[in-house]
Protein backbone atom coordinates (compact mmCIF):
# COMPACT_ATOMS: atom_id res chain seq x y z
CA UNK A 1 0.00 0.00 0.00
CA UNK A 2 1.27 3.90 -1.05
CA UNK A 3 1.40 6.37 2.12
CA UNK A 4 1.92 9.72 1.55
CA UNK A 5 4.58 11.34 4.29
CA UNK A 6 5.21 15.46 5.04
CA UNK A 7 7.40 15.38 8.12
CA UNK A 8 6.06 13.72 11.18
CA UNK A 9 2.57 13.14 9.55
CA UNK A 10 1.55 10.22 7.92
CA UNK A 11 -1.41 9.92 5.97
CA UNK A 12 -2.21 6.04 5.65
CA UNK A 13 -4.46 4.71 3.06
CA UNK A 14 -8.45 3.53 4.38
CA UNK A 15 -8.81 -0.21 5.45
CA UNK A 16 -11.35 -1.92 2.25
CA UNK A 17 -13.60 -3.52 4.54
CA UNK A 18 -14.53 -2.85 8.03
CA UNK A 19 -16.16 -4.45 11.25
CA UNK A 20 -19.24 -3.21 12.84
CA UNK A 21 -17.36 -1.80 15.97
CA UNK A 22 -14.24 -0.57 13.32
CA UNK A 23 -17.33 1.47 11.40
CA UNK A 24 -18.35 2.72 14.83
CA UNK A 25 -14.97 3.86 15.52
CA UNK A 26 -14.64 5.62 11.62
CA UNK A 27 -17.71 7.40 11.29
CA UNK A 28 -17.06 8.70 15.36
CA UNK A 29 -13.87 10.16 13.74
CA UNK A 30 -15.18 11.87 10.46
CA UNK A 31 -18.51 13.12 11.38
CA UNK A 32 -18.46 13.30 15.83
CA UNK A 33 -21.69 10.72 15.54
CA UNK A 34 -21.47 8.14 17.86
CA UNK A 35 -23.69 4.94 16.67
CA UNK A 36 -24.11 1.76 17.95
CA UNK A 37 -24.17 -1.59 16.16
CA UNK A 38 -27.83 -1.32 16.79
CA UNK A 39 -28.07 1.83 14.88
CA UNK A 40 -25.62 0.32 11.68
CA UNK A 41 -27.96 -2.00 11.54
CA UNK A 42 -30.92 0.06 11.39
CA UNK A 43 -29.84 1.76 8.80
CA UNK A 44 -28.96 -1.22 6.77
CA UNK A 45 -32.59 -2.21 6.65
CA UNK A 46 -33.86 1.22 5.70
CA UNK A 47 -32.05 0.71 2.76
CA UNK A 48 -29.32 3.67 3.60
CA UNK A 49 -26.07 1.10 4.53
CA UNK A 50 -24.90 -2.09 3.00
CA UNK A 51 -23.72 -4.74 5.10
CA UNK A 52 -21.93 -7.97 4.01
CA UNK A 53 -20.42 -10.91 4.79
CA UNK A 54 -18.26 -13.66 3.22
CA UNK A 55 -19.68 -16.72 1.83
CA UNK A 56 -18.64 -20.21 -0.31
CA UNK A 57 -20.60 -21.91 -2.35
CA UNK A 58 -19.58 -25.79 -3.79
CA UNK A 59 -22.14 -27.81 -5.95
CA UNK A 60 -24.71 -25.30 -5.71
CA UNK A 61 -24.73 -25.23 -1.65
CA UNK A 62 -24.25 -23.33 0.74
CA UNK A 63 -21.24 -24.11 2.58
CA UNK A 64 -20.30 -21.19 4.88
CA UNK A 65 -21.72 -17.57 5.97
CA UNK A 66 -19.11 -16.00 7.33
CA UNK A 67 -16.72 -18.49 9.65
CA UNK A 68 -20.12 -20.27 10.44
CA UNK A 69 -20.69 -23.41 8.32
CA UNK A 70 -23.97 -23.72 6.61
CA UNK A 71 -26.26 -26.83 5.87
CA UNK A 72 -28.80 -28.06 3.80
CA UNK A 73 -29.46 -24.53 1.70
CA UNK A 74 -29.57 -25.52 -1.70
CA UNK A 75 -29.05 -22.89 -4.76
CA UNK A 76 -32.22 -21.96 -6.81
CA UNK A 77 -30.54 -21.58 -10.61
CA UNK A 78 -33.52 -20.08 -11.97
CA UNK A 79 -33.41 -17.00 -9.09
CA UNK A 80 -29.30 -16.62 -9.18
CA UNK A 81 -28.59 -14.61 -12.03
CA UNK A 82 -24.85 -13.81 -12.95
CA UNK A 83 -24.12 -10.16 -14.77
CA UNK A 84 -20.58 -9.86 -16.74
CA UNK A 85 -19.35 -8.43 -19.32
CA UNK A 86 -18.17 -9.86 -23.25
CA UNK A 87 -15.43 -11.45 -21.17
CA UNK A 88 -16.79 -13.91 -19.33
CA UNK A 89 -17.35 -16.65 -19.11
CA UNK A 90 -14.34 -18.65 -19.56
CA UNK A 91 -14.91 -22.19 -21.00
CA UNK A 92 -12.17 -25.20 -20.19
CA UNK A 93 -12.10 -28.61 -20.70
CA UNK A 94 -10.76 -29.96 -17.58
CA UNK A 95 -8.03 -33.72 -17.77
CA UNK A 96 -10.15 -34.87 -14.18
CA UNK A 97 -12.45 -38.31 -13.78
CA UNK A 98 -14.91 -36.14 -11.92
CA UNK A 99 -15.05 -32.80 -14.29
CA UNK A 100 -16.62 -33.11 -17.81
CA UNK A 101 -16.60 -29.77 -18.34
CA UNK A 102 -16.77 -26.21 -16.29
CA UNK A 103 -17.01 -22.28 -16.99
CA UNK A 104 -15.98 -20.03 -14.82
CA UNK A 105 -16.17 -16.00 -13.86
CA UNK A 106 -13.24 -14.59 -12.12
CA UNK A 107 -12.20 -10.95 -11.78
CA UNK A 108 -10.04 -11.31 -8.27
CA UNK A 109 -12.84 -9.84 -6.93
CA UNK A 110 -15.86 -12.52 -7.50
CA UNK A 111 -14.86 -16.64 -8.36
CA UNK A 112 -17.66 -18.51 -9.40
CA UNK A 113 -17.10 -21.80 -11.47
CA UNK A 114 -20.26 -23.68 -13.24
CA UNK A 115 -19.00 -27.65 -14.12
CA UNK A 116 -20.31 -30.75 -13.66
CA UNK A 117 -18.41 -32.61 -10.78
CA UNK A 118 -19.80 -36.16 -10.80
CA UNK A 119 -20.22 -38.91 -12.84
CA UNK A 120 -23.24 -42.06 -12.64
CA UNK A 121 -22.27 -45.64 -11.87
CA UNK A 122 -23.91 -47.76 -15.01
CA UNK A 123 -26.05 -50.53 -12.95
CA UNK A 124 -27.93 -48.73 -10.58
CA UNK A 125 -27.16 -45.09 -11.03
CA UNK A 126 -25.71 -43.76 -7.56
CA UNK A 127 -24.43 -39.88 -7.78
CA UNK A 128 -20.98 -39.24 -5.61
CA UNK A 129 -21.26 -35.98 -5.62
CA UNK A 130 -22.49 -35.83 -2.54
CA UNK A 131 -20.20 -38.37 -1.25
CA UNK A 132 -17.53 -36.55 -2.55
CA UNK A 133 -18.64 -33.01 -1.19
CA UNK A 134 -19.16 -34.47 2.29
CA UNK A 135 -15.55 -35.73 2.09
CA UNK A 136 -13.79 -32.90 0.57
CA UNK A 137 -14.57 -30.74 3.99
CA UNK A 138 -13.22 -33.15 6.05
CA UNK A 139 -10.02 -34.87 4.37
CA UNK A 140 -8.52 -34.00 1.01
CA UNK A 141 -6.34 -37.47 1.29
CA UNK A 142 -9.51 -38.79 1.40
CA UNK A 143 -11.08 -37.78 -1.69
CA UNK A 144 -8.24 -38.80 -3.12
CA UNK A 145 -8.26 -42.10 -1.96
CA UNK A 146 -11.81 -42.32 -3.05
CA UNK A 147 -11.19 -41.11 -6.83
CA UNK A 148 -8.56 -43.51 -7.31
CA UNK A 149 -11.30 -46.11 -6.39
CA UNK A 150 -13.75 -44.61 -8.72
CA UNK A 151 -10.88 -44.82 -11.86
CA UNK A 152 -10.78 -48.76 -11.13
CA UNK A 153 -14.80 -49.14 -12.12
CA UNK A 154 -17.08 -48.87 -14.63
CA UNK A 155 -18.57 -45.37 -14.17
CA UNK A 156 -20.18 -43.42 -17.17
CA UNK A 157 -19.61 -39.78 -17.62
CA UNK A 158 -23.20 -37.99 -17.63
CA UNK A 159 -23.98 -36.74 -21.23
CA UNK A 160 -25.29 -33.49 -20.32
CA UNK A 161 -22.85 -30.28 -21.00
CA UNK A 162 -22.88 -27.37 -18.83
CA UNK A 163 -25.28 -24.72 -19.97
CA UNK A 164 -25.81 -21.00 -19.12
CA UNK A 165 -28.93 -18.86 -20.68
CA UNK A 166 -27.79 -15.82 -21.66
CA UNK A 167 -29.65 -12.11 -22.82
CA UNK A 168 -28.77 -8.36 -22.97
CA UNK A 169 -28.26 -7.09 -19.45
CA UNK A 170 -30.66 -3.65 -18.89
CA UNK A 171 -27.38 -2.75 -16.29
CA UNK A 172 -25.28 -0.31 -18.46
CA UNK A 173 -21.93 -1.73 -16.23
CA UNK A 174 -22.94 -5.03 -17.83
CA UNK A 175 -23.14 -6.34 -21.27
CA UNK A 176 -24.93 -9.24 -20.65
CA UNK A 177 -26.83 -11.66 -17.69
CA UNK A 178 -26.73 -15.05 -17.28
CA UNK A 179 -28.30 -18.12 -16.05
CA UNK A 180 -27.23 -21.86 -15.09
CA UNK A 181 -29.47 -23.54 -16.40
CA UNK A 182 -27.70 -26.70 -16.36
CA UNK A 183 -24.70 -27.51 -14.02
CA UNK A 184 -23.45 -27.26 -10.34
CA UNK A 185 -22.43 -23.27 -9.35
CA UNK A 186 -19.63 -23.23 -6.97
CA UNK A 187 -18.72 -19.10 -5.44
CA UNK A 188 -16.24 -17.64 -3.08
CA UNK A 189 -16.85 -14.20 -2.62
CA UNK A 190 -18.52 -11.31 -0.49
CA UNK A 191 -21.88 -10.48 -0.42
CA UNK A 192 -24.49 -7.99 0.76
CA UNK A 193 -27.16 -9.13 3.44
CA UNK A 194 -30.87 -8.61 2.54
CA UNK A 195 -33.10 -6.83 4.13
CA UNK A 196 -34.80 -10.25 5.90
CA UNK A 197 -31.97 -11.70 7.44
CA UNK A 198 -31.03 -8.02 8.69
CA UNK A 199 -33.96 -7.90 10.42
CA UNK A 200 -33.65 -11.34 12.24
CA UNK A 201 -30.05 -10.10 13.29
CA UNK A 202 -31.33 -7.07 15.18
CA UNK A 203 -32.93 -8.81 17.83
CA UNK A 204 -29.73 -10.70 18.34
CA UNK A 205 -27.93 -7.11 18.88
CA UNK A 206 -30.44 -5.79 20.95
CA UNK A 207 -29.53 -8.69 23.43
CA UNK A 208 -25.48 -7.97 22.82
CA UNK A 209 -25.58 -11.33 21.73
CA UNK A 210 -22.82 -12.80 18.89
CA UNK A 211 -24.71 -15.44 17.76
CA UNK A 212 -28.06 -16.16 15.32
CA UNK A 213 -28.96 -19.60 15.36
CA UNK A 214 -32.22 -20.02 13.06
CA UNK A 215 -34.20 -21.99 10.63
CA UNK A 216 -34.15 -19.92 7.57
CA UNK A 217 -36.08 -20.84 4.65
CA UNK A 218 -34.32 -18.96 2.60
CA UNK A 219 -31.14 -17.31 1.89
CA UNK A 220 -30.78 -13.74 -0.74
CA UNK A 221 -27.18 -12.69 -1.57
CA UNK A 222 -26.20 -9.78 -3.81
CA UNK A 223 -22.33 -9.57 -4.20
CA UNK A 224 -20.68 -6.48 -3.36
CA UNK A 225 -20.52 -3.60 -5.70
CA UNK A 226 -16.59 -3.62 -5.73
CA UNK A 227 -15.40 -0.42 -8.17
CA UNK A 228 -13.00 -2.28 -10.65
CA UNK A 229 -15.34 -5.83 -10.56
CA UNK A 230 -16.73 -6.50 -13.91
CA UNK A 231 -18.99 -9.62 -12.58
CA UNK A 232 -22.22 -8.99 -10.66
CA UNK A 233 -23.80 -11.94 -8.92
CA UNK A 234 -27.50 -12.80 -7.04
CA UNK A 235 -27.09 -15.84 -5.10
CA UNK A 236 -30.88 -17.33 -3.46
CA UNK A 237 -30.87 -20.43 -1.43
CA UNK A 238 -33.93 -22.59 -0.62
CA UNK A 239 -33.87 -25.12 2.29
CA UNK A 240 -33.22 -28.86 1.16
CA UNK A 241 -36.49 -30.84 2.76
CA UNK A 242 -35.34 -33.45 0.81
CA UNK A 243 -32.37 -34.28 3.07
CA UNK A 244 -35.22 -34.17 5.62
CA UNK A 245 -37.07 -37.16 4.99
CA UNK A 246 -36.03 -40.11 7.12
CA UNK A 247 -34.84 -37.65 10.51
CA UNK A 248 -37.00 -37.92 13.45
CA UNK A 249 -38.22 -35.07 15.36
CA UNK A 250 -35.60 -34.15 17.26
CA UNK A 251 -32.84 -34.01 14.51
CA UNK A 252 -34.94 -32.79 11.84
CA UNK A 253 -35.02 -29.53 13.94
CA UNK A 254 -31.72 -29.36 14.64
CA UNK A 255 -30.61 -30.09 11.39
CA UNK A 256 -33.01 -26.85 9.76
CA UNK A 257 -30.84 -24.27 11.95
CA UNK A 258 -28.13 -22.36 10.69
CA UNK A 259 -25.46 -19.95 12.27
CA UNK A 260 -24.57 -16.28 11.60
CA UNK A 261 -21.86 -14.25 13.42
CA UNK A 262 -22.47 -10.32 14.53
CA UNK A 263 -18.83 -10.74 14.43
CA UNK A 264 -18.65 -12.05 10.51
CA UNK A 265 -20.46 -8.82 9.84
CA UNK A 266 -18.57 -6.31 7.46
CA UNK A 267 -19.02 -3.16 6.07
CA UNK A 268 -17.01 -2.14 2.85
CA UNK A 269 -15.37 1.14 2.02
CA UNK A 270 -16.88 2.71 -0.50
CA UNK A 271 -20.42 1.49 1.31
CA UNK A 272 -19.04 3.39 4.64
CA UNK A 273 -18.02 6.77 2.68
CA UNK A 274 -21.13 7.07 0.91
CA UNK A 275 -22.80 6.88 3.82
CA UNK A 276 -21.42 9.46 5.60
CA UNK A 277 -21.59 11.63 2.27
CA UNK A 278 -17.81 11.23 1.42
CA UNK A 279 -15.97 10.05 -1.83
CA UNK A 280 -12.14 8.77 -1.17
CA UNK A 281 -11.87 9.10 -5.17
CA UNK A 282 -13.06 12.67 -5.02
CA UNK A 283 -11.21 14.43 -1.31
CA UNK A 284 -7.65 13.32 -1.08
CA UNK A 285 -4.56 14.83 0.59
CA UNK A 286 -2.39 17.10 -2.40
CA UNK A 287 -5.80 18.79 -3.23
CA UNK A 288 -6.16 19.11 0.42
CA UNK A 289 -2.75 20.85 0.95
CA UNK A 290 -3.63 22.85 -2.26
CA UNK A 291 -6.83 24.40 -0.91
CA UNK A 292 -4.95 24.91 2.03
CA UNK A 293 -2.79 27.32 -0.04
CA UNK A 294 -5.12 29.08 -1.78
CA UNK A 295 -6.72 30.07 1.35
CA UNK A 296 -3.88 31.51 2.78
CA UNK A 297 -3.44 33.47 -0.24
CA UNK A 298 -7.09 34.28 -0.31
CA UNK A 299 -7.03 35.54 3.56
CA UNK A 300 -3.51 37.62 2.64
CA UNK A 301 -4.83 39.33 -0.06
CA UNK A 302 -7.65 41.69 1.65
CA UNK A 303 -8.09 43.30 4.99
CA UNK A 304 -11.42 42.25 5.95
CA UNK A 305 -14.02 39.78 8.00
CA UNK A 306 -13.87 36.31 6.17
CA UNK A 307 -16.58 33.94 6.16
CA UNK A 308 -16.02 30.40 3.89
CA UNK A 309 -18.42 31.91 0.86
CA UNK A 310 -16.25 34.94 0.52
CA UNK A 311 -12.75 32.68 1.18
CA UNK A 312 -14.32 30.80 -1.64
CA UNK A 313 -15.45 33.65 -4.09
CA UNK A 314 -12.16 35.08 -3.47
CA UNK A 315 -10.20 32.11 -3.86
CA UNK A 316 -12.13 31.86 -7.64
CA UNK A 317 -11.80 35.28 -8.43
CA UNK A 318 -8.07 34.47 -8.16
CA UNK A 319 -8.11 31.74 -10.68
CA UNK A 320 -9.91 33.83 -12.78
CA UNK A 321 -7.68 36.28 -12.89
CA UNK A 322 -4.70 34.11 -13.37
CA UNK A 323 -7.10 31.87 -16.05
CA UNK A 324 -6.27 28.89 -14.13
CA UNK A 325 -8.49 25.86 -13.73
CA UNK A 326 -8.00 23.24 -11.14
CA UNK A 327 -9.26 19.74 -11.78
CA UNK A 328 -10.66 18.23 -8.68
CA UNK A 329 -11.29 21.38 -6.71
CA UNK A 330 -14.33 23.05 -8.64
CA UNK A 331 -16.66 25.23 -6.73
CA UNK A 332 -18.30 22.20 -5.31
CA UNK A 333 -15.76 20.31 -4.32
CA UNK A 334 -14.17 22.94 -2.35
CA UNK A 335 -17.52 23.04 -0.32
CA UNK A 336 -17.63 19.63 -0.16
CA UNK A 337 -13.41 20.06 1.63
CA UNK A 338 -14.73 22.81 4.05
CA UNK A 339 -17.93 20.58 4.93
CA UNK A 340 -15.37 17.80 6.26
CA UNK A 341 -13.02 20.04 7.95
CA UNK A 342 -15.68 21.35 9.22
CA UNK A 343 -16.85 17.75 10.49
CA UNK A 344 -13.42 16.82 11.67
CA UNK A 345 -12.76 19.85 13.88
CA UNK A 346 -16.33 19.11 16.13
CA UNK A 347 -15.40 15.75 16.29
CA UNK A 348 -12.47 16.76 18.44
Amino acid sequence: MSKIEMGDFMALPLLERYSLNQAINFIKNRTGEQLTREDLLEYAITGHLKIGIYIKVFNSRLMTIGNQDCKNMRLCHFESPILHTTDYPIWANPKSHLHKQMCWFNDGYVDIHIDLPFTEQTNNYLSIKDHIEKLSCEDESQVIAYVKDLQSKNFEEIKKEVKLETKISEDKRYEKISWAKYGELSFKGFSYLDHYTLNKLKPIIQKNESLLNYDFEKFVFESVDFTNSKIKSFLSFDMDLDVFDYLPDDEYEQATLNTISIDDLIIFKDDLLKFIGESEKDLNFDNALYLLGEVLSAVKSKNRKWTQSTIINEILQQRQNKNKTIQGLEQRKIEDYFSQANKKLKSE
